[in-house]
């Protein structure tokens, strides 16, 4: 469930002093064949007890301008999966193959590859390049997991309403006029997710809120005083929501009978935010406007403000019980990203930003951000403060380790 591309016009020259490259591959045979077969890695069944890291970066031809093809995808490239700085599998993108290069419609789950692509009234899902099933429908895929080899899939309908949970391609959960709500969470023995329904009653429109529990629908009881539902957490043990309520300024964070209004700069308003568990501790990641106008970002734990930063904004973000992690893209051309780990600031590399909500991971205690280059050079991949390029032309779409989206 990924942010989409975010390209800015950024003309600041990389500086490449110290930089390292990590290994290239050749692009095999004239047919686009796939090469390097199922994905090696700990995973979920794997047996391994160190974690790794597996990346995907999407390659075009020598000295193809890759920023071209950024809405069209007719240009011949291939999509590349790197297992801890290594190539290990190369598959070609595009119609024929099923395959697209935009980063939210591929990703690793437990070990292995996974794409999805949708026309012709279907949708297509492959497994390390290889036909896995397809169902009648047109779907993004916003959420994905493996259980006991059996794939779950969460997809949105592309004709811009209805969404359906599926096991194996059968369908578990369906809705046709239900529009998802925050992101599909993995949860004890579960999958949970939340969505709304648009009500018309004689006080006009109005929404009705649900929660998913493995199968189970039941709707959400809210508050009477709710003015706006920012984001839902799904979840077994109880739902927990984050809204406006009326007579409170700030956002609060709703559990049960619990409240928690989150501490918000004197005369700020908040314009978007969204729910993360960090650890037992919930976040918070937001959007917030002063009197003047001006945009912050912001993320907040446990309803304390932790950090905030101007003309950024929350790209990609990452969080665990070591603590939050995320990168922060430029919204000034002149300006450059941030990037924090665990209560630390970096400044990301000039004339570089990520592509995607997928493009960090943390694996045994290191932080790794896929960077893309602005203005069409390698990529780097930022690994706890030092910069490597990675023999591409094109650019970095995800970063996971083997714990991401295994269940």
């Amino acid at each position: 469930m990924g942010k989409r591309f975010c390209l800015l016009p950024l003309c600041v020259l990389i500086l490449s002093c110290g930089i390292s490259e990590i290994g290239e591959y050749h692009l095999g045979d004239s047919q686009g064949n796939i090469w390097g077969g199922p994905l090696p890695g700990t995973g979920s069944d794997g047996g391994g007890l160190v974690p790794v890291c597996y990346m995907t970066a999407v390659d075009y031809a020598k000295d193809y301008d890759w920023r071209a093809d950024q809405a069209k995808e007719t240009v011949r490239c291939s999509l590349v999966v790197y297992l801890d700085g290594s190539p290990i599998m190369k598959v070609p993108v595009g119609d024929k193959y099923n395959v697209s290069s935009d980063p939210d419609m591929h990703r690793i789950v437990a070990g292995h590859l996974y794409t999805d692509y949708s026309g012709q009234g279907e949708t297509v899902i492959k497994k390390d390049g290889t036909f896995l099933l397809s169902y009648p429908g047109e779907e993004r895929i916003v959420g994905m997991a493996v259980h006991n080899a059996d794939l779950y899939t969460l997809g949105e309908s592309r004709s811009g309403e209805g969404f359906s949970l599926r096991k194996n391609g059968e369908t578990k959960v369906f809705r046709e006029k239900g529009a998802l709500i925050g992101r599909l969470n993995q949860d004890g023995d579960s999958l949970n997710f939340a969505f709304y329904e648009q009500i018309r009653n004689v006080e006009g429109n109005n929404r009705r809120y649900y929660s998913v529990c493995g199968n189970i629908v039941s709707q959400i009881a809210l508050r009477d005083d709710l003015l706006q539902v920012w984001d839902v957490i799904s979840r077994p043990d109880g739902i927990l929501y984050i809204a406006s309520l009326a007579g409170i300024s700030a956002p609060v964070i709703v559990a049960g009978s619990e409240m928690l209004a989150l501490d918000m700069p004197k005369g700020t308003s908040m314009t978007s935010c969204s729910l993360f568990k960090v650890g037992e501790k919930i976040g918070v990641e937001g959007v917030y406007r002063n009197a003047a106008g001006s945009r912050f970002c912001g993320i907040w734990l446990n309803g304390k403000l932790l950090v905030s930063f101007q003309n950024l904004t929350v790209f990609a973000i990452y969080a665990d019980s070591d603590g939050v992690y995320c990168v922060l893209n430029p919204l000034n051309p002149n300006s450059s990203g941030k990037i924090y780990r665990a209560g630390e600031i970096f400044d990301m590399p000039q004339g570089y930003a990520c592509m995607s909500s997928q493009s960090l991971t943390v694996a045994g205690g290191i932080m790794r951000v896929g960077l893309s280059s602005l203005k069409g050079g390698k990529p780097l991949v930022w690994k706890d403060g030092q910069v490597d390029s990675v023999k591409v032309n094109g650019y970095i779409s995800t970063m996971y380790t083997d714990e991401d989206n295994t269940w």
